[in-house]
């Protein structure tokens, strides 16, 4: 049997698996970003307890961060994964690396119905045609992944990192927002994001999750979800509109998750559709929440 070690490491959490020769994920484990210094410390913990006994012949690593020649330096963390430090703690076993998004989009051409939640449904679309990817948890990330002749192929994009849409003074009456605090889409569409929206419109600190649940209760925390619910839809569709990605959009993360049970989903959807002469193009999209925390390593597995 031969394995393939893969990991999802985000700016939060890092995921390990080892996929068989037939994409199964055995000898699964997660582990806190925070509680290790490095990457490499991290993955020595992993291969410690590691219960197979085949070796490891290759590695596909996913990480939150660009990937710029060999290595990927983590946005949101201290980390940086480095291709020939990884392949020689690994004996020499090639390397893969991937944007963490890039490993979300992989994923999408697998997913059964029980990974995912529809959050507007459409007509079917054809089965090779394009799908995006959106990550909104610690950072903000997106991904598309193309069919070609090669089969499944992804595409990255540092999307986060966008200028903010000039949306947010419209019926909100938000023009006193900094320009410096809130310069990028992730400086508001993330869980640091949201809190420090929140904290701005009322010079409190509470956790993501908890602004969103007091939409009812607390008019703070009423603003900055409506703000977020409109900035995530005007993002998402403009992101389907620069990439084509007519087979749907699928947003991962834990807070994306937060959100979908929280807010008022027509209002995003809203968003999502008003673009104008290709209004009723966007009608044809499919938006789904992916709900398997596994769905990136499935990506990895696959590749």
């Amino acid at each position: 049997m031969t394995l393939n070690l893969i990991a999802d490491v985000g700016g939060t959490n890092v995921r390990f698996a080892c996929a068989t020769g037939d994409n199964r994920l055995i000898n699964r484990q997660d582990y806190r970003t925070d509680a290790f210094e490095t990457f490499g410390e991290a993955l020595g913990e992993y291969l410690s307890r590691l219960s197979v006994d085949e070796p490891i012949s290759s590695a596909s690593l996913a990480a939150a961060g660009p990937l710029i020649g060999d290595s990927i330096k983590l946005t949101n963390g201290s980390w940086t994964l480095r291709r020939d430090e990884i392949s020689r703690r690994l004996n020499g076993a090639p390397v893969a690396l991937f944007n963490d998004l890039q490993a979300a989009a992989l994923s999408l051409p697998y997913l059964s119905r029980q990974q995912f939640e529809t959050i507007y449904a459409a007509n079917r679309p054809a089965p090779t045609a394009s799908r995006l990817a959106v990550n909104v948890g610690t950072g903000f990330g997106a991904s598309t992944v193309v069919y070609s002749h090669d089969g499944w192929i992804s595409v990255p994009s540092e999307a986060g990192h966008m200028s903010l849409p000039g949306l947010l003074t419209d019926q909100l009456e938000m023009n006193n927002l900094n320009a410096t605090q809130f310069a990028c889409v992730e400086d508001i569409l993330s869980g640091p994001g949201l809190a420090k929206l929140y904290a701005h419109l009322c010079s409190t600190d509470r956790q993501p999750e908890d602004i969103l649940s007091r939409q009812q209760v607390d008019p703070a925390a009423a603003t900055a979800a409506s703000v977020f619910t409109l900035l995530l839809g005007t993002v998402c569709g403009d992101l389907v509109l620069a990439t084509a990605a007519w087979g749907g959009i699928y947003l991962f993360g834990s807070v994306a998750k937060t959100w979908a049970g929280e807010v008022d989903r027509e209002l995003f959807i809203e968003r999502f559709l008003a673009k104008g002469k290709v209004s009723n193009a966007m009608k044809h999209v499919p938006i789904n929440l992916v709900t398997d925390p596994d769905a990136p390593l499935v990506g990895l597995a696959r590749n």
